[in-house]
């Protein structure tokens, strides 16, 4: 019974984007005498291919994890180890210290080993969602290698006053419950957002490591997670704007074992909070944008068998001041300066190290009359402790007919400095290398687009070429009797991307479908180890071949969708000596709202896993089999 309940609840979520969509007309209409002030991302990001997210899907998946949305809704490959586990990303063969995470302009990477756990993520704390494919350091500086995740929120001037309740349930004890009120008044628009989750986790899976492959069930492997955010915009004036924003959240997980261990009580406490203030102004030809922010980050790891037990903790400010000029109708310079302090105190490190970046960037943009044609250039100079980086240049262009087609490219330098865990780390058996240098990378795309209607369909395809190669690669390597990073490895990534997406209605039903299409090789070409037998192999944990379909149906307040998704053979090891076998991975979700006098309530459910695959991301570490959700959400 608690797995069909769990089904109709994920289903909800729907009712609060729809709903919006009922007072979003009043908010436009006041919105008028206010000037919208566009950031870099959104002005001279030109040349990369950008995806926004559906908001069917954002529906759908609007109370998982980012984790979740990601592995099925996007190129990227999302590797994990199980629900509620580590979650990273890689995109277009690159790592995951090489993908950037701004939450509202801000890089959020772990200042300690580069990476963002997208499970720690939640989508129904994120107003916009976006996808940016291939490197941009030019405009948003180190780590911006492989892509770049968008994660902002919106004001709702005059919207009034809302309150949204949710309340989930899922297979292996899997609670969510979450509260958003938000108020949009005529100078001010608020939100708070409070989410708690919890899951025993316990799912059954063949143990394919012992004799006989029998099931078993996974222990040490429950989790729980409260955030809350707060976002806060008020309008001095119709052209200048005060925003600020906290965020904060804290887990709880245990860390699974692998199939080969019998038993563990590792688990990992994370702490984070995060806060940030912006004020802009728009004048005639010129915006000012002053914005900084604070992040405090705690992680403690314990594991009761070995005795284990490490405290780690980082602090990162970040300050930025940037203006947008206007120099005449169809040109348009950015110039802009960041300084970034981050401090991390880990036992392993002996001490409390710090490092101090300061940057310097200017983009110039161009566009023709009929804006059929733009191009942008971009320049950055970091310095870090002292030692200037190479100057990272980046340019794109955007070429539309007059009809239905586009062509777009870019071209750009991108890096990545090392983390603190490559630096300072010292437990005797890994040492870190102070004179680490930074990674860097030239990297190009071209993607053409074509977007008609023939007949009732309406067309929308794009196939995308990449090439990437990275020098400076830092790997973990064996010196001697302890292991090091090494800056050992030349990268060479370069692939083929296609999107198609129909939409044609039948009667009173609207359908549409989305496909993916990835064909990614990622080899490591030189390196200073000798007779390196991982000469132009794959890198791990990278699938050359993955794809994705997916079909939608909506009916008036309804909507159901069927997603599937291949993930190709993965190495799991440098020199291709072993791999793990290919995954075929289905999803079923539907959503209905209805309404009630002055009030609105929604159901969402859906099914993960429909065929009941039995398959792992990480080697011997297991995922779910058919596994359920099910929600409900009231707004009042």
């Amino acid at each position: 019974m608690k797995k069909v309940i769990a089904i109709v609840c994920v289903l909800f979520f729907c009712r609060e984007n729809l709903s919006a969509q009922n007072y979003f007309a009043d908010s436009v209409k006041k919105l008028n005498d206010v000037t919208i002030i566009s950031n870099r991302a959104d002005n001279f990001n030109i040349g990369n291919k950008i995806e926004q997210t559906d908001s069917i899907i954002m529906i759908a998946y609007k109370h998982q994890s980012l984790a979740d949305l990601l592995s099925s809704q996007s190129q990227l490959f999302i590797k994990t180890s199980g629900p509620g586990s580590l979650a990273t990303s890689s995109f277009r063969g690159a790592g995951a210290e090489q993908t950037a995470v701004l939450w509202n302009g801000f890089n959020i990477q772990s200042t300690m080993n580069g990476q963002v756990d997208f499970s720690l993520l939640q989508v129904d704390m994120i107003d916009e969602f976006k996808v940016q494919y291939g490197s941009g350091s030019a405009l948003f500086g180190s780590g911006a290698v492989g892509g770049i995740i968008h994660l902002n929120s919106k004001p709702n001037y005059g919207s009034g006053l809302h309150a949204v309740l949710n309340f989930q349930n899922g297979s292996f004890e899997n609670y969510k419950e979450s509260v958003s009120l938000s108020y949009g008044g005529k100078k001010c628009y608020s939100t708070l957002r409070f989410i708690n989750q919890n899951s025993k986790n316990d799912f059954p899976f063949s143990n394919t490591y012992l004799q006989g492959t029998p099931t078993v069930n996974q222990t040490n492997a429950s989790y729980e997670q409260q955030a809350l955010m707060s976002d806060n915009y008020f309008l001095i004036s119709s052209n200048q704007q005060i925003k600020i924003a906290i965020w904060y959240q804290n887990s709880l997980r245990q860390i699974p074992p692998p199939m080969s261990v019998v038993q563990t009580k590792a688990t990992q406490k994370d702490e984070t909070f995060r806060a940030s203030g912006e004020w802009n102004l728009k004048q005639k030809n010129i915006s000012y944008f002053i914005r900084t922010a604070w992040f405090n980050e705690q992680l403690i790891y314990q594991d009761s068998l070995s005795g284990l037990l490490s405290h780690s903790r980082a602090q990162t400010n970040i300050s930025e001041v940037e203006s947008k000029i206007n120099i005449s109708k169809n040109q348009q310079l950015n110039i802009g300066f960041n300084n970034t302090f981050s401090s991390a105190t880990i036992e392993a490190y002996h001490g409390t190290f710090n490092q101090n970046r300061t940057s310097l960037f200017t983009s110039y943009k161009f566009f023709n009359a009929s804006k059929t044609f733009q191009a942008c250039a971009s320049i950055r100079e970091e310095n870090v402790q002292g030692t200037l980086l190479p100057i990272m240049p980046s340019a794109g262009f955007e070429w539309n007919s007059k009809k239905y087609f586009k062509v777009f490219g870019n071209i750009s330098r991108s890096y990545r400095i090392p983390t603190f865990n490559d630096l300072y780390w010292n437990d005797g058996s890994f040492i870190g290398n102070k004179n680490l240098q930074a990674e860097n990378a030239w990297a190009e795309e071209i993607s053409v687009q074509t977007n008609h209607k023939i007949s009732i369909f309406k067309i929308d395809f794009t196939a995308t070429g990449f090439n990437r190669i990275m020098d400076n690669y830092i790997q973990w390597v064996p010196t001697g009797i302890y292991w090091s990073p090494q800056n050992v490895k030349q990268v060479w990534s370069r692939g083929i991307e296609g999107n198609l997406k129909l939409i044609f209605p039948v009667g009173n039903w609207n359908f549409s479908y989305n496909g993916r299409i990835n064909y990614v090789l990622s080899t490591n070409e030189k390196s200073d180890i000798i007779n390196d037998a991982t000469l132009q192999k794959q890198l791990m944990y990278v699938p050359m071949y993955s794809y994705m379909n997916q079909l939608t149906a909506t009916y008036k307040s309804f909507f159901v969708s069927f997603n599937q998704t291949y993930t190709g053979n993965r190495f799991t090891t440098n020199d291709e000596s072993n791999e793990l076998k290919y995954f075929l991975l289905g999803t079923v979700s539907a959503g209905k709202d209805f309404q009630f006098r002055n009030y609105s309530f929604s159901i969402h459910a859906q099914i993960k896993n429909i065929w009941n695959e039995s398959y792992q991301v990480i080697q011997n570490m297991p995922m779910p089999a058919r596994n359920y959700l099910i929600g409900i959400t009231i707004i009042i």
